[in-house]
């Protein structure tokens, strides 16, 4: 993968994945190498987060609806 992208870059304090929670979001080329990751495995390790991943905005966007109220 050449190309940037958007990363959003989330955790869940349970094995249910339903519920996400947005930590970090940041356009890059390799999302693993990026401090943020390093950050999301540090949460994962001190028990913050049970589950930690990351995915691209496009299909963060897909998967979930979101509701602006304004």
């Amino acid at each position: 993968m050449n190309t940037k992208q958007t990363w959003v870059f989330y955790g869940g304090t349970d094995f249910d994945l339903s519920v996400k929670t947005i930590y970090f979001i940041k356009e890059c080329k390799n999302p693993q190498r990026t401090k943020e990751y390093r950050k999301m495995m540090e949460l994962l390790e001190d028990n913050t987060f049970k589950t930690v991943g990351h995915m691209t905005s496009t299909k963060w966007n897909e998967v979930h609806s979101l509701i602006k109220i304004g």
